[in-house]
């Protein structure tokens, strides 16, 4: 129902390590961050894979939903719903061994003789799945019972749990058990199921109250503009060092001429700090002057535009914010 798409934070952090100097500080951050969010990515991907082979006539599968109430934002990572019961699942991707460690609720990770320590996932699951019921029952609707596990996405992650601890053992799967869904289908198998009416209604109100979140990685990682290298970036040698020279980009560096090369560049711009540009804000950030150059290569990449009049200043709208912004 809402599928898998490569995470908008994942490609902004991938905007900021191309617009950030060599030897900047933030630079090693960045790359962590980037690391541990391309792990997780890998991790629903696996999920997503296994999920797809469930009957599809029996399932409706959301992926990455963020909803809000009260003013708090929450994302699950999976969500199934079938017409006895929901699912609410929280994907993990770990390298080394897992302990749960039930007395203080906590996740410890031993990996290269080192011990780290982590937020019990089995704890965060729990919240969503109560966030998600309070979400639910504010909009008056009628919903299977919600349960909540944790998916530890591939099997070269150790679990070690103790044998005592069912209540944990209960709640932990590798990605290819999920088929261990059947345990919920035996669970819930004399409760009268949700119609289609139902079921149609719930995944139409989750899929409008889903929000398409927007990180602003340049104040998470404290970041300012001016840090920021300006101009076309080279897709071949990915330096900065590309001018506008008879229709082209001539790349000073490899002496490549490429005709598109200022797109990415753009999206960028949209990815680093929001869903507008100007035509003014566009020249700066390529290093060009000419307004009238900057018109054609926005129009010419189909990006929609908006405050057309006078007295209104003319924006350009990230195409993937286009229908959300429209609608509004």
């Amino acid at each position: 129902m809402k599928e898998l798409t490569l995470p908008t934070r994942i490609l902004a952090d991938m905007a900021l390590l191309r617009r950030l100097p060599d030897g900047h500080a933030k630079k090693q951050l960045v790359k962590d961050d980037l690391a541990r969010r391309q792990a997780g990515y890998s991790g629903e991907r696996n999920l997503r894979y296994y999920l797809g082979l469930l009957p599809k006539n029996k399932y409706r599968i959301f992926f990455d939903i963020y909803l809000s109430i009260h003013q708090h934002h929450f994302q699950i990572d999976t969500l199934l719903i079938a017409s006895k019961f929901t699912l609410v699942i929280e994907v993990k991707n770990f390298k080394g061994t897992l302990f749960f460690e039930p007395s203080f609720n906590q996740c410890i990770r031993l990996i290269n003789n080192r011990k780290e320590g982590y937020p019990n996932p089995i704890l965060q699951s729990d919240r969503h799945r109560e966030l998600l019921s309070e979400w639910l029952n504010e909009r008056h609707l009628f919903f299977p019972p919600l349960e909540s596990l944790v998916v530890i996405a591939f099997p070269s992650t150790i679990l070690e749990i103790s044998p005592e601890n069912q209540p944990i053992i209960d709640k932990v799967f590798y990605a290819e058990q999920i088929i261990s869904i059947n345990e919920f289908e035996k669970k819930y198998r004399n409760r009268k199921p949700l119609d289609n009416n139902q079921l149609n209604l719930l995944e139409t109100t989750l899929l409008a109250g889903h929000i398409e979140f927007d990180d602003d990685v340049l104040t998470k990682f404290s970041i300012s503009p001016g840090e920021l290298v300006t101009g076309v970036q080279c897709p071949l040698c990915h330096s900065f060092s590309m001018e506008r020279i008879f229709g082209s980009w001539h790349c000073k560096q490899c002496d490549s001429n490429l005709k598109n090369a200022h797109e990415q560049s753009i999206m960028d711009y949209f990815l680093l700090f929001g869903p507008t540009i100007t035509n003014s804000q566009c020249r700066k950030f390529l290093n060009l002057s000419d307004r009238y150059l900057v018109s054609r290569l926005l129009k010419n990449i189909n990006v929609p535009s908006s405050g057309i009049g006078r007295g209104k200043i003319k924006k350009y709208i990230n195409p993937s914010f286009f229908n959300q912004i429209h609608d509004q």
